[in-house]
Order: C-alpha cells, then structure tokens, then sequence
C-alpha cells in the first residue's frame, strides 16, 4: 500500500469505536498521546501491514512496542495488556501477548526508534484530534503512589518506585520510573508515565 491507503486504513482504525474509548478513556494523554500515536503508525508502515492488519490487537501491540522503547513503566504495560486481553475476548493469554509483539517486532525488522522530526512532520500531515493530544505536564516524572489524578484516576510524579509483578486485572501497588522531562515528547527523554484505572467491563463489546 502507498502512503495515501496506509493513512486512511490507520485513521479508519481510530475511529472505532474501542480506539476511541482507548482514546476517550487516556484523557491525560498518558497511554497514547500524539507521539505514541504517530510511533505507533510507523510501526504499522514498518511492518508493511495490509488493509485487514490494521486492527485495535495490532495497534495495543505496537502501542505496547513504543512503551517498551520510551517510556519505562511495567504499570502502563500492564494497562496496555489488558486492553489486549480485553479485546481479544478472552482469545488471548500475557504469554500469546508477548508473543504476538515478539513477531511484530521481527515484522519491523526490529526498528524501533523513530526520528523526531519524522513524529512532527506526520503529525501536521495527518489531521485527525489523536494527533493533536499532549500528555499532560502532571504525568511527567516520576510516579508516586501516594497521589492520583483527578481527572484520569492514575498516579502522578512523585518518589520512585520498582513495581510489583501483579495478577491481571488488579492495582500495582508500586510503580517504577516514568519520564524525566520530556512531557510532550516522552521518546526524547527517558519515558513517560500512566493513565487509565478501571478497565473491567467497559471496553468489552
């Protein structure tokens, strides 16, 4: 597919209605501001994706990628994970989501990192309100488990912690690391942060 057919396959894609719950719910662009958004379609391009791979799985899978590569938080991982699991009803396990990005990342052929300027110039191009989200400077940082956000209900910066490995579906109770600086350009600094609290249900169509 040329440029044209991957763009319009891609905003097809988030105007679904599970993206755009995705999209509704991240409200403090945590999960997936412009950036992540615009990695995320590189991703897609990469892998030389066809019409019928531009699916909610392959996005959280890519989505997923770009967390590994800029942001180092095992809560917003998780987050991401059981959004997959969520739409894969009950089709998915954490081993076959593991998998599954294992084999995408291969598909790109592990190129993960994508130029800055690239991010800027697609994001003019393409309009579309996903490209125009920023994460919002109260998730930059580092995340403490002491204080939410009001608005999107997940940890804000604070003292640094190593999270713990926990059972689907239930809160960490310790987080680790997320961005330094970078707020709306978590891939030039260290990382990023976390949005999104109670998933049970509400994604399930």
């Amino acid at each position: 597919m040329d440029f044209t057919e991957q763009k319009r396959c891609f905003l097809h894609l988030l105007d679904t209605s599970y993206i755009k719950k995705f999209m509704k719910n991240d409200c403090c662009g945590v999960l997936c501001d412009r950036y992540h958004l615009v990695i995320t379609f590189q991703y897609f391009i990469r892998a030389k994706f066809q019409e019928n791979d531009y699916t909610v799985q392959n996005f959280l899978l890519a989505l997923s990628i770009s967390h590994d590569l800029y942001d180092e938080s095992k809560y917003l991982k998780h987050i991401i994970m059981t959004h997959y699991l969520l739409a894969s009803k009950g089709k998915a396990t954490k081993k076959s989501f593991t998998w599954a990005k294992m084999l995408l990342f291969q598909r790109m052929k592990f190129k993960g990192l994508v130029d800055k300027n690239i991010c800027r110039k697609l994001c003019q191009i393409i309009q579309h309100k996903g490209f125009y989200k920023h994460r919002k400077e109260l998730h930059t940082g580092i995340i403490r488990v002491q204080d939410y956000c009001k608005r999107c209900k997940l940890p804000v910066k604070g003292e640094d912690k190593e999270p713990e490995d926990v059972p689907h579906g239930t809160e960490p109770k310790r987080f680790k690391r997320a961005s330094s600086d970078g707020a709306s350009e978590p891939f030039c600094s260290e990382g990023g942060s976390d949005c999104i609290s109670d998933l049970s249900g509400s994604f399930v169509e």
